[in-house]
């Protein structure tokens, strides 16, 4: 099995003996537990074993007993629109309750297996850098074939002007947040991209394929919102946002 703690997440797979050296941590308390091969099971409040750490000392002797969640498994394979594999994909598969789930990354023919899973029905996600991200709700723990097809990614390239003139803002912040929304969301506010440009002109890439909604702010004026459909692959061009 795979050692974790629920720090910073720090792990290290086991040798034949089932000997394992977890090296580099901080002082610290720190709670460690067993999960399966290639899988990262969540540990839910005051799971796992307790071990305290000090600046220079080496804890030695640790004795952990891998008891799994469950053994029940959710399989599937992960492709892109062409069909061919997509690998390292985070997979997630977790309880609605939140009170238990694990995690894995598909392999090189982009297909995974969530392990140690107790019986029930698990919300299963997938998350990749260069793809949209995609769930699955209320999945039965030892289903198989639960496979997914990302779509790519898609960019937003325009302007930022003044709503009276049409003159450019040289000095801008501009985000897009996915779906539709008349107000900002509060935990989107410090992930703006700062843009400097004497022509107001910006890009954004790698965004996520759907409908969203981009809004532009600067310093003097207030923040005005627009919605644009991102497409897979498809940079969408003369988008202009007007501040007032």
């Amino acid at each position: 099995p795979e050692v974790q703690t629920n720090v910073f997440w720090p792990q290290v797979t086991t040798d034949g003996d089932g000997k394992f050296r977890l090296g580099g941590l901080f002082a610290a308390k720190y709670r460690l537990r067993a999960s399966p091969p290639k899988s990262q099971t969540w540990m839910t409040n005051g799971s796992g074993l307790e071990i305290s750490v000090r600046t220079g000392e080496s804890v030695d002797g640790i004795r952990l007993v891998y008891e799994a969640s469950g053994t029940l498994e959710i399989s599937g394979r992960i492709a892109d629109e062409r069909d061919a594999p997509v690998r390292g994909a985070h997979v997630s598969g977790y309880l609605s309750s939140g009170e238990g789930g694990s995690q894995t990354q598909s392999d090189e023919e982009g297909e995974y297996v969530i392990s140690g899973l107790a019986a029930g029905a698990y919300n299963v996600s997938v998350n990749h850098q260069s793809y949209t991200g995609d769930n699955r709700m209320n999945i039965q723990a030892g289903a198989t074939d639960v496979d997914f097809v990302l779509k790519g990614r898609g960019g937003i390239e325009g302007r930022v002007v003044l709503a009276l003139s049409g003159e450019p803002v040289e000095d801008f912040e501009v985000q897009c947040a996915n779906g539709r929304h008349n107000i900002l969301p509060p935990w989107l506010d410090g992930q703006f991209t700062r843009v400097r440009s004497p022509d107001g002109r910006f890009s954004l890439k790698e965004l996520e394929v759907g409908e969203c909604t981009l809004f532009a702010r600067a310093a003097g004026y207030g923040e005005t919102q627009l919605f644009v459909t991102v497409k897979s692959g498809e940079t969408a061009t003369g988008v202009e946002l007007r501040l007032e």
